[in-house]
């Protein structure tokens, strides 16, 4: 499985102290630039248009640029998501997120989610799971699905502030602050409802009751994590490289403190996290076999179990305004524009123009022609919105993910998408 965390513009506002304010989606209108948001997944990416419409392209194998239909299997241009075969376009959506693997969801402006793509654990929310066991049957659901309670009638999840989709399961952020999952659960990664997989939403808890005051979540392979809005980081789940942070490498069904103050951005990928601190800064644990972790290490079973400081060039990789994770690269944008990327770099990640070095570890910087105002990292590759709505991407295409009308992989410098509004 390939796995990784998807990445989207979200605007993060910090008040005094370490009061971090929730994430809350913005209203549609349709003055807003062109790209309104962008975000990035297994195989795909999609854009939020200021109109309140979908357009995705790259892998479309379990339905995730939600056409309605599995053909073409891929496609190396935007098309447009709708809201059933042949049907109008899906609108009235206000926030979008790319899964690890092959799931997309969208927030809409009354509060309901809706989910579509790979479906093998129920991360889609339609109360339906697939062979979730042996994953050796993929569910596929082709166009939007609005995400339901297992309540009688199975009404319609409301309330929700943000939607975050990771490999095959799911969270919502609700407007109170509490979490509620669904999907894949084999390492509690939903929560310790002691369920291997819901295809409903379950509220998240923790030893002694609701966890409450979330100001952000971000799901990954196998953990989740979330900050509260006096930017404390909880995590939860899978933690055989330490990427939960607590020091140590057990997995824990219930969310556990990180010793990190003041997070006010959190994401992760195959088996490692990076939190952006209200200061700027970064700190990263979990894996570095390939040095994504940015602190100067890597290599075969290097992992940190505490949170590690991105260095670059001997001094605290800083200015941070937004931070994205891959298989094994992590990237950031700065507050002036510029994109820098660590880690893995057999497909072009770095977008430096070369596959080398094979790996970095610490940040190198991605020559993009004008400053970037968003930053979206997929499992292998990124991409990077620019003055004038250009979306320039660099990385692994084989299904089209660049959306520059071609399958040529990998391409190691940023290219130009096909992608234009009316």
């Amino acid at each position: 499985m390939r796995r990784t965390l998807v990445v989207s513009l979200v605007l993060v506002a910090c008040r005094s102290g370490f009061d971090v304010q929730a994430r809350d989606a913005p209203a549609v209108d349709a003055s807003l630039a062109c790209v309104a948001q962008i975000s990035a997944g297994g195989g795909h990416t999609c854009v939020l248009r200021g109109d309140g419409t979908v357009w995705c392209w790259g892998n479309n194998a379990l339905g995730e640029l939600g056409l309605g239909t599995l053909n073409p299997g891929e496609s190396p241009t935007p098309v447009e998501v709708l809201q059933s075969p042949g049907g109008p376009p899906f609108d009235h959506v206000v926030e979008i997120s790319c899964g690890v693997e092959e799931t997309s969801c969208a927030l809409r402006d009354d509060g309901t989610a809706w989910c579509w793509g790979g479906n093998t654990c129920g991360q889609v929310g339609n109360g339906i799971v697939g062979d979730c066991s042996t994953f050796t049957t993929k569910s596929a659901v082709a166009s939007p699905s609005k995400v339901v309670q297992s309540t009688p009638g199975n009404p319609s999840l409301t309330g929700i502030a943000e939607i975050v989709t990771g490999e095959e399961n799911t969270c919502a952020r609700m407007t109170d602050g509490t979490l509620q999952c669904w999907g894949w659960n084999l390492y509690g990664q939903i929560g310790g409802s002691g369920v291997q997989a819901s295809g409903y939403p379950i509220q998240v808890t923790t030893m002694n009751g609701v966890l409450g005051a979330s100001a952000g979540v971000m799901v990954s392979y196998g953990h989740t994590c979330a900050w509260d809005t006096s930017g404390a980081l909880r995590c939860w789940g899978y933690n055989a490289s330490g990427q939960l942070g607590v020091d140590n490498q057990t997995n824990q069904p219930y969310p556990d403190v990180v010793p990190l103050a003041s997070v006010v951005d959190a994401r992760s990928a195959n088996q490692f996290t990076c939190a952006q601190l209200a200061d700027g800064t970064m700190y990263c644990f979990g894996d570095d076999t390939d040095g994504q972790l940015g602190d100067g290490n890597m290599g075969t079973g290097v992992v940190s179990i505490v949170p590690a400081e991105v260095i670059a060039s001997g001094s605290p990789f800083g200015s941070v305004a937004e931070i994205g994770t891959g298989d094994g690269t992590t990237c950031a944008r700065k507050t002036d524009g510029t994109v820098w990327c660590w880690g893995t770099n057999n497909v072009g990640q770095l977008g430096i123009g070369s596959l080398t070095p094979a790996a970095s570890a610490s940040p190198v910087q991605v020559p993009l022609p004008a400053p970037a105002s968003a930053l979206a990292v997929g499992n292998d590759h990124a991409c990077a919105v620019l003055p004038g709505d250009e979306i320039r991407c660099w990385g692994d295409n084989t299904r089209g993910q660049l959306g520059n009308g071609t399958f040529d992989t990998p391409i190691d410098l940023p290219t130009a998408a096909v992608y234009s509004c009316p």
